[in-house]
């Protein structure tokens, strides 16, 4: 689309567009890029930059606090640590642990609660 302008934006404007076409060989020529030059009609440049990995802390973190819950689980007494392994690794209900152990629910629950204050105890030691 043609439109006028005056001579100070005419000359503004092409002095800015030959200002970037310089910069743009400058930086060409240094094996520089930058955000704008990797933006396509498909994908924005910033997107390639994203870190998508996983925090390295974070799962050292979680790796050591693993090996702790383990050690404490380890250190319970046999019934304890029998009752933890059942309800948490393989799932079985408070309601499923009760009829199997002859009890109520709420008694499981109560145990279930003890053996985990017992393990937090051991955990922040």
């Amino acid at each position: 689309m043609l439109m006028e302008v005056t001579k100070n934006t005419y000359r503004d404007f092409y002095k800015d567009k030959r200002r970037q076409k310089y910069l743009y060989e400058l930086s060409k020529e240094n094996g520089e890029i930058s955000y704008d030059m990797l933006t396509k009609d498909e994908f924005i440049g910033e997107d390639f930059l994203i870190d998508n990995s996983k925090d390295i802390a974070a799962q050292v973190e979680l790796k050591i606090m693993t090996d702790k819950l383990k050690k404490a689980i380890l250190s319970l007494p046999e019934d304890e640590r029998l009752l933890i392994c059942r309800h948490y690794y393989k799932k079985i209900s408070e309601t499923e642990l009760a009829s199997l152990y002859g009890i109520s629910q709420q008694a499981i629950s109560k145990r279930i609660g003890k053996i985990r204050a017992k393990l937090k105890k051991i955990l922040e030691n």
